[in-house]
């Protein structure tokens, strides 16, 4: 998955499309074509819910922010910066590790972009008569619901980042 996806499902749908038990009705989102890092996201997650005194996990619908803060870092900013995660290496990453164990979620998507640059375009920046390439933005669907983890510290908005993991190329996520 790439940097943008759209995101316009009512949470309404979304919480029956995914069994939502718990979500807060007055939190909303704006539908969203352009969904960018560090913009809110939903969210679904299975967590205890905090004061239920039992540790059953409930399935939640939150808003959070897109993009993963590592726990050593000092300031929420890197966040645009780590979206993506390599299926094939998320356990194995210091940044990914340990939300990867224990706090995956789903971000609901409609569909993501993929950016393609023309051959012509291509051509251009091979001979050196071009620095920057156009690239032409393809929306590809069906909807998807790409998978996330989230770290334990929330952002200073109040809002948990949380960043998105990509298949292997020509594949899926093995886990």
């Amino acid at each position: 998955m790439c940097g943008r996806y759209a995101s316009s499902r009512r949470p309404e749908d979304l919480v029956e499309t995914f069994g939502i038990e718990k979500w807060e009705p007055e939190e909303t989102l704006a539908p969203d074509w352009n969904v960018a890092p560090t913009k809110e996201v939903w969210a679904v997650l299975e967590r205890p819910l905090k004061d239920a005194g039992t540790p059953r996990p409930v399935r939640q619908l939150r808003a959070l922010r897109w993009g993963l803060v590592p726990s050593w870092a000092k300031t929420p900013e890197g966040a645009a910066r780590m979206i993506n995660a390599r299926a094939e290496t998320v356990d194995e990453k210091p940044s990914f590790k340990r939300a990867f164990r224990s706090r995956r979620c789903i971000l609901p998507a409609d569909g993501y972009y993929e950016w393609v640059t023309g051959v012509s375009e291509r051509d251009l920046e091979v001979e050196g008569k071009k620095k920057r390439p156009r690239k032409q933005p393809y929306f590809v669907t069906p909807p998807t619901a790409p998978s996330s983890r989230w770290p334990d510290s929330t952002s200073s908005g109040g809002t948990a980042p949380c960043p998105t993991g990509t298949p292997p190329p020509g594949g899926s996520p093995a886990r």
